[in-house]
């Protein structure tokens, strides 16, 4: 591929990632407009959570733009000399983006204990807690331009802390439905299991992404990537129809038997 053609495949992925926080921004108006009318410690997780991951798509832009405005189409080939290197080095290959997914993942971790447990597993809890700081040490820290395999295996780690959080999560909320007898709940709890399904898919495809980028010595970003972010699309709107939506319809069944 030449390098006008790697220059269009990187501005295409930054305009689909404007396009994702943008949405990423609609999804967290709505709920700071739920917590503001059901001031509750799982909506403002909820909030927190969907901030990392829209800060995290945004700085994902952020690292595309500077590749375009630098005339660079990897990483490898930003000038370690300027004065901007060193934050440069930590957004461009998605660094930073991951520091805030690891901090996603646990705020994960602590509302799927408060909504599915009695009582935390402490155990569990600081496994979460050394997974998180791992991946997030390892990201900010272990950068090498000349190092590739770093990145991949940022990758993995960040993959495996998706699975850590989002396994159990799944396995919880398709338990819980099981108990509930409301359409409209057992529909939100299926929901909430569909969207950590996508934040794991999300992951996994991102991942091999960066495994063919490796193996083949690509610039480009492969359709692992679009599968990527189209998983968090979906992951989102499932996020609207698991926890918003439900909390939404008793609000306004509340205000109709009011009246």
């Amino acid at each position: 591929m030449d390098i006008t053609g790697e220059f269009e495949i990187i501005f295409i992925g930054f305009i689909f990632e404007v396009i994702i926080t943008l949405l990423f921004w609609v999804l967290l108006g709505l709920i700071l407009k739920h917590y503001n009318q059901r001031k509750t410690v799982h909506t403002r997780l909820m909030f927190y959570i969907f901030l990392c991951f829209s800060l995290s798509v945004f700085f994902s832009a952020i690292a595309k733009l500077s590749v375009l405005l630098l005339e660079s189409p990897t990483f490898e080939e930003v000038d370690p000399n300027i004065s901007s290197f060193w934050i440069l080095s930590r957004i461009i290959p998605f660094r930073i983006s991951f520091a805030l997914i690891s901090i996603a993942a646990f705020l994960n971790y602590i509302l799927k204990a408060k909504i599915f447990e009695e009582r935390r597993n402490k155990a569990e809890y600081w496994i979460a807690i050394i997974f998180s700081l791992i991946t997030i040490i390892f990201s900010l820290i272990f950068v090498d331009q000349e190092k590739p395999i770093f990145d991949l295996i940022t990758f993995a780690l960040v993959f495996l802390l998706m699975l850590l959080v989002y396994v159990p999560f799944i396995m919880a909320s398709l338990k819980i439905r099981k108990n509930l007898h409301e359409s409209v709940y057992r529909n939100a709890s299926l929901s909430l299991a569909i969207m950590a399904m996508c934040f794991i898919l999300t992951f996994l495809w991102f991942l091999l992404d960066r495994i063919m980028i490796v193996a083949f010595d690509s610039t480009g970003y492969t359709i692992f990537y679009f599968f990527g972010f189209s998983s968090t699309i979906i992951g989102a709107f499932f996020t609207y129809l698991g926890y918003i939506r439900p909390g939404q319809k008793q609000i306004l069944t509340k205000e109709l038997e009011q009246t």
